[in-house]
């Protein structure tokens, strides 16, 4: 549990977030029913924010032992290919849905 108290403690993380996801979830329901012929763009809108929430999520909770920003910054190659193959299976699975 001690990751949810690591999530909450950043101030600006958590805030972010909430209000993405908010902007997105008003913006599909306002499309959806009242401006229908604009509801692809909310729905491609919800699906970016569903992906960076989820390309996040495995940075922050499945990848913890490892400082993206270091390793990126240090030039690992390999770590920055790993992160680009899983950003493009991510990215195939959300756009197929």
């Amino acid at each position: 549990m001690n990751w949810i108290k690591d999530f909450l403690n950043r101030k600006k993380t958590p805030l972010f977030f909430v209000i993405i996801i908010t902007i997105a979830v008003i913006s599909i329901w306002w499309t959806f029913t009242t401006m229908l012929e604009l509801s692809g763009f909310a729905a491609a809108f919800g699906k970016a924010v569903i992906g960076i929430s989820l390309f996040f999520a495995t940075d922050q909770w499945l990848l913890r032992d490892i400082e993206t920003i270091n390793e990126l910054k240090k030039g690992n190659t390999a770590y920055a290919i790993f992160i680009l193959s899983y950003a493009l299976i991510l990215a195939a699975c959300i756009a197929s849905a």
